[in-house]
């Protein structure tokens, strides 16, 4: 009886760990949270496919929409004849941003636009409380592969003057290496992308 108590327990100690490493990952993503009021954004870069925010390329294909190709134009951005910034998620549409110069994406220019006047717009990076293991990953090219991983989520949040409100909330991995710490580099994985679009209309009086 001692004995099979005894390796009850050993076989528990053995799969405590391997059952914590395969689950870490998911609960992280259960867990990240949302990102708090971010901070005012002056304007950003459209070059036809990828929005440019802050010096960083965000893509515009919706996470769900990739696992479900008959859904794949959830999202559309584009310029209407007054060369304004617009975006429709299925089926609404808002105009957004006025031409506004141009911003750099990988020391190249790309049209910018800033928010129309009365408009409010802020964007936030969160970083993830709760990393996991990535212990067995094997990188044969450079010998470098990362020890932990964590979510970084990033949110836009443009508010039009009418009230009407387009939120996008973008989810990546952000990989630690031992010698370099946490990389300024957001990866994309299972889960990753594009996780919201989401287009809320102002109360509108009725007549």
């Amino acid at each position: 009886m001692r004995w099979g108590i005894a390796g009850v327990a050993a076989a528990a100690v053995i799969a405590a760990p391997v059952i914590w490493y395969q689950t870490a990952r998911p609960l992280a993503l259960l867990v990240q949270g949302e990102p708090d009021s971010g901070a005012p954004l002056g304007k950003l870069g459209w070059n036809g496919t990828y929005l440019t925010i802050n010096g960083r390329t965000f893509g515009t294909d919706v996470l769900n929409a990739r696992q479900d190709l008959q859904n794949a134009q959830h999202v559309h951005f584009g310029v209407n004849a007054s060369h304004d910034l617009v975006i429709a998620v299925r089926g609404q549409s808002l105009i957004l941003g006025l031409p506004e110069g141009a911003v750099m994406n990988g020391g190249l220019p790309e049209p910018a636009f800033a928010p129309a006047p009365g408009d409010r717009v802020t964007f936030e990076r969160k970083e993830g409380w709760f990393a996991w293991p990535n212990w067995f990953e094997m990188n044969f090219m450079t010998g470098a592969t990362p020890q932990w991983k964590r979510f970084v989520t990033y949110r836009l949040v443009w508010e039009k003057s009418s009230g009407d409100t387009l939120t996008l909330s973008w989810r990546f991995e952000h990989y630690y290496y031992p010698l370099d710490g946490w990389l300024d580099a957001d990866m994309s994985g299972e889960g990753c992308g594009l996780v919201q679009a989401v287009i809320a209309r102002a109360p509108r009086n009725k007549t």
